[in-house]
């Protein structure tokens, strides 16, 4: 405050503080940059990794389904199809 004034030292205001170099500018938007685009990645890998399992889930009802429409036709016994 007051002693700090009298000093001679320059207190932090809006007003006095120190401008922001270009350099400066540069290296915190590109930090921002980085780790917005890393948590991108993250989400596109998990989402990647869903709809994988989505997949092999479906391939395996669809190949299930097949199956037991087979020994339908077939006309298995009713143990073969429950099991």
């Amino acid at each position: 405050g007051a002693a700090a004034a009298s000093a001679g030292r320059p207190t932090a205001t809006a007003d006095t503080a120190p401008k922001e170099g270009f350099m400066q500018k540069i290296s915190r938007g590109f930090a921002n940059c980085c780790s917005s685009t890393g948590l991108c990645c993250v989400k596109l890998k998990e989402q990647t990794q869903i709809s994988a399992l989505e997949y092999k889930i479906a391939a395996r009802q669809k190949k299930f389904g097949v199956d037991y429409l087979t020994l339908v036709e077939r006309k298995a016994a009713q143990a073969a199809l429950k099991g």
